[in-house]
């Protein structure tokens, strides 16, 4: 499966060896996850929600500061694309009741076992990988002219390049995705987001790069490139110094 998507994964569980043993088996399911983030708390999760926009977010019910319901609660608010898997050393209906209602995909009981946590990482895998397909082939139903202003549309593609900014994509792509002329569309987003389309994807990625190489030394730089957009190795590292000044291999080491 050495050419599928990566999608990423958060980890949130207070139970240090839990929380280690569980990264290490979903990075080595090779099922095309990677674990980009670890957090002890629920608010600590949270603030790693917003840096990296995961894909999938693994969350323990009980958790100091925000619990795993609360957390869930605020990611379905503020990121409704996210996939919300709930760890439990708990089998209460009126927890597995509360996750329905917040979209939870799975319901997993610890000790979590090797074969369910494959089924789940399988099944997210399915759904996941239809919804970039469809994505990726049906256009949103935007036409210039119709019910959304410059600033609206603006702010869609925004939250569009934000989403998949991980994925093949470029400009282009994206304006025929929102069927738009990548002219127009880029002289609107430019006027509302205050910057170039192409330099806004480009500028996105590098810093969650630059973020990945100082923070996550557990990841390799041919890594590091691919879940940001550039599967390619060395024109990542040459896209890296033109705008960072810096090889990728030289900030991890300096």
């Amino acid at each position: 499966m050495n050419n599928q998507k990566l999608y990423t994964v958060i980890i949130a569980e207070d139970e240090k060896l839990i929380l280690n043993s569980l990264a290490k088996k979903i990075d080595n399911s090779n099922m095309g996850f990677k674990v980009v983030g670890l957090a002890e708390d629920g608010l600590e999760a949270y603030k790693l929600v917003k840096q990296y926009n995961p894909h999938v977010v693994f969350s323990d019910i009980k958790m100091p500061l925000l619990s795993g319901l609360e957390l869930y609660k605020l990611i379905s608010e503020k990121y409704p694309h996210i996939k919300k898997i709930i760890l439990s050393g708990y089998s209460e209906f009126s927890y597995a009741k509360e996750a329905i209602k917040l979209d939870v995909k799975e319901y997993l009981l610890k000790p979590i076992k090797p074969d369910q946590l494959l089924k789940t990482l399988a099944d997210l895998r399915i759904i996941l990988d239809k919804e970039f397909d469809v994505l990726k082939s049906t256009p949103l139903d935007l036409k210039r002219g119709g019910n959304y202003t410059s600033e609206q549309i603006s702010e869609l593609v925004e939250k569009y390049i934000i989403e998949n900014y991980s994925q093949d994509i470029n400009f282009e792509f994206i304006a025929q995705h929102f069927g738009f002329n990548s002219v127009y569309l880029s002289r609107i987003f430019k006027k509302h987001i205050g910057k170039n389309p192409c330099k806004y994807l480009i500028s996105l990625r590098l810093n969650m790069a630059k973020h990945l190489i100082l923070n996550s030394p557990q990841l390799s730089i041919k890594e590091i490139g691919k879940m940001v957009g550039y599967p390619d190795q060395f024109y990542f590292s040459r896209i890296f110094k033109k705008y960072m000044n810096i090889s990728p291999g030289s900030l991890r080491t300096r």
